[in-house]
């Protein structure tokens, strides 16, 4: 089953990656670098909301719904209440980011300030389909994920591509916030239970408490965590004044993101094993083993087959206008890789529901790497920026192979 679940998630992020990586070459066509860097600013934001409007709800019900014994109604009660909780924060947030933007404190770029309050409700979406996904991989509905990703995705792709060439940038942000709601719809489709039985399923508060017993550390691990990877962005957009190059930067950290294809893939199949096998250390070890060994040999692959084709197509493709993305792209893939090596080590904890191992790794790591990622940026700009991704990921490697490796030993030796 985890193979033929892993075949259908892998088609459809295949399809999922060819489809986004010509959209954003498409994009980078029509836009300026610029643009492409404000884009990604605003997406960064963006991101981090999206992390943090789940409240970590939806890390909790894989690791609750998809235990042996859940029946289908307290599957759609825990659902319900990680979509309730999405609704109730996306408002929350969505006024404390207008209310930030406004005092310009997101951006010193007019445009940025001009744009994000539109770009920001794309975070709703965002919460939403998080708990879509985690429903679906709790119940092990690989196809129909798949399927919702990959048709959400195709529709996405052609918006974006069309709106961005006829409208610019504002075509391409409208595009992305209406695609994405339309993409829920798709999402809710492939559910059995229809969302109007579904509410029917009244939760209770001793739910909401023991999901929010397992999705507080797994909130503040995803929110260290993602400071920990776009520290760089927020420092840039503060230190460094030649949004040229800026522009250049955050599209060589585009390219790089499409590097997650196949991690990503293994996380959503990997999760929910880990989770039916929590209560069983011999066989979650040995499932997290399998998955560790493939995870270390597919990331230098992706990385050397993927950097390859992109540092040989992009001058090509632009004719030299993203030249300049080309030794930072190299450079960010190298600690992309390093720094990924290790992601199977964080999910086999979370389907444990040692969340605040999680946590420790993302809280060492951070304080290890925030003083050096600055200093590294405020005296030498983008290029301490560059290396500062292979800095991170090495420490990242380090201090989480360190945490797993001990848990694994006291837990061997504890009776």
């Amino acid at each position: 089953m985890a193979q033929k679940g892993l075949f259908h998630l892998l088609s459809a992020n295949g399809l999922i990656f060819i489809a986004g990586f010509a959209s954003q070459l498409f994009v980078a066509g029509f836009l300026d670098p610029i643009e492409i860097g404000q884009i990604k600013i605003m997406q960064t934001y963006i991101g981090f909301a999206g992390i943090l409007g789940g409240l970590g709800f939806n890390v909790a019900l894989i690791q609750i719904a998809s235990k042996d014994g859940v029946s289908e109604i307290e599957r759609n009660q825990y659902f319900n209440i990680s979509l309730f909780i999405g609704f109730i924060s996306f408002i929350v947030l969505y006024g404390i980011l207008f209310i930030i933007n406004t005092l310009g404190l997101i951006s010193n770029d007019i445009e940025i300030k001009r744009l994000f309050p539109l770009y920001a409700i794309f975070i709703l979406p965002l919460i939403l389909q998080s708990s879509y996904l985690s429903f679906f991989q709790a119940i092990k509905q690989i196809k129909k994920m798949a399927f919702a990703q990959s048709s959400t995705k195709i529709l996405s792709v052609l918006a974006i591509v069309l709106a961005t060439w006829r409208f610019g940038l504002l075509g391409y942000i409208w595009a992305v916030v209406i695609s994405s709601f339309i993409g829920i719809l798709i999402f809710e489709m492939q559910i059995k239970a229809s969302i109007f039985r579904r509410v029917k399923n009244y939760f209770i508060k001793e739910q909401v408490r023991t999901m929010w017993s397992l999705s507080g550390y797994a909130l503040a691990a995803n929110i260290i965590g993602t400071i920990l990877t776009t520290l760089d962005i927020y420092m840039i957009n503060y230190f460094v004044s030649n949004r040229s190059v800026v522009g250049f930067y955050m599209f060589a950290l585009t390219l790089v993101s499409i590097f997650q294809l196949f991690p990503t893939s293994i996380q959503q199949i990997a999760m929910p094993y880990f989770s039916n096998k929590s209560n069983n250390f011999s066989e979650w070890l040995r499932i997290y083993k399998k998955y560790n060994i493939i995870n270390h040999f597919a990331i230098p692959i992706f990385v050397f087959i993927g950097a390859s084709t992109i540092v040989f197509s992009i001058p090509f493709l632009f004719k030299g206008k993203y030249d300049e993305s080309i030794p930072f792209f190299i450079l960010i893939s190298v600690g992309w890789g390093i720094r990924n090596m290790n992601i199977m080590k964080g999910i086999a904890l979370m389907g444990r529901g040692k969340f605040n191992l999680n946590f420790r790794s993302s809280f060492i790591s951070l304080l290890i790497s925030l003083p050096i990622v600055f200093s590294m940026i405020f005296y030498y700009g983008i290029r301490g920026a560059i290396f500062s991704h292979i800095v991170i990921g090495i420490v990242s490697y380090i201090v989480t192979l360190a945490i797993f490796t001990s848990y694994i030993k006291n837990t061997k030796n504890s009776p």
